[in-house]
């Protein structure tokens, strides 16, 4: 099982890394924004979900394994946050189904540990969209910022 896990592990790494160098070797054009955006926003939807799905999958009876899958699992969650928070599209495509599955499968558990667990997945699910919004916003206003100031004639 870990074996065919790890097979899409590497699949979601060589279309995430193959996207990049197609878009490197092709440069497409600005008007194509656009297409690119939704296949990066796929691309990254497949990440989340092979983690997020793997996650579950690979799950063991073990209370200590099940604290590390929701520690990790919040951390590439996370980690998202500033890695695609430029889009914030793909903020949301990786972020729910990394974690999700893990707060469904929690919930199902039943027992107060794996419902604390899912309650600590859906405060932290909340809390990393949020982040993802506002970092976007931040972004997004200073890029404008500096729009604004290198345009002449243009007052901030």
């Amino acid at each position: 099982m870990v074996g065919l896990w790890l097979a899409f592990v590497g699949a979601d790494f060589a279309l995430r890394q193959g996207s990049s160098l197609l878009f490197l070797r092709l440069q497409p054009p600005a008007a194509q924004w656009r297409a690119w955006a939704r296949w990066y926003t796929f691309a990254t939807l497949c990440g989340g979900l092979v983690w997020g799905v793997g996650a579950v999958w690979l799950m063991t009876p073990d209370t200590t394994q099940q604290l590390i899958v929701m520690l990790f699992i919040s951390a590439t969650a996370s980690g998202a946050v500033p890695a695609f928070g430029s889009w914030l599209p793909a903020v949301w495509a990786y972020v729910l189904p990394a974690m999700l599955p893990f707060i469904v499968w929690s919930a199902a558990r039943g027992g107060p540990l794996h419902q604390a667990l899912a309650l600590m997945g859906i405060v932290f699910t909340a809390a990393f969209l949020l982040l993802g919004w506002r970092f976007n916003a931040n972004l997004t206003a200073s890029l404008l910022l500096r729009w604004v100031a290198t345009v002449p004639g243009t007052r901030v």
